[in-house]
């Protein structure tokens, strides 16, 4: 059964107010205190260590419109970061460890966003995991976390 036709296509919010929101979340996630170096944007180099942000599916989307104008708006994303593991499962569980710290600091710290924007809550939506190998010796793993705001 193709679960693609049950599925109700999500309406996007405009490029601008998703480009405003991606920019703010990348400077909130770059003050996080436990970072292993920048939080850079969908790129990882490929055999290095690294950390990044990755927008999820079509990207942000509306939640509810309200009658009286704004919305409410979710911006999906994951949090990848690459590891150089060799044969240490060490190094594995501390990617793990990483994410889940990252993923409590981003819930128990929500981004103030501009102007008419306004965070209603940061939540993970998975655990630190697996996410796959690379072609260089390297490891991904990730963190996918759901940010929820309005705008009034």
């Amino acid at each position: 059964m193709d679960s693609t036709k049950n599925e109700k296509a999500r309406a996007l919010v405009d490029a601008e107010e998703e480009t405003l929101v991606e920019r703010q979340v990348m400077t909130w996630l770059n003050t996080w205190p436990d970072k292993p170096g920048d939080i850079g944007f969908v790129a990882l180099e490929a055999g290095k260590p690294g950390i990044a942000l990755f927008p999820e599916g079509d990207g942000a989307y509306f939640e509810r419109k309200y009658i009286l104008g704004g919305h409410r708006a979710v911006y999906p994303f994951s949090i990848v970061r690459r590891i150089i593991p060799g044969d240490s499962p060490d190094i594995r569980l501390k990617a793990v460890e990483l994410l889940g710290r990252l993923g409590a600091w981003a819930a128990a710290n929500p981004p103030k966003l501009p102007g008419r924007l306004h965070t209603v809550r940061v939540e993970p939506t998975t655990r630190g995991r697996f996410a796959g190998p690379g072609n260089n010796g390297d490891e991904d793993y990730e963190i996918k976390i759901k940010l929820t705001y309005e705008v009034i």
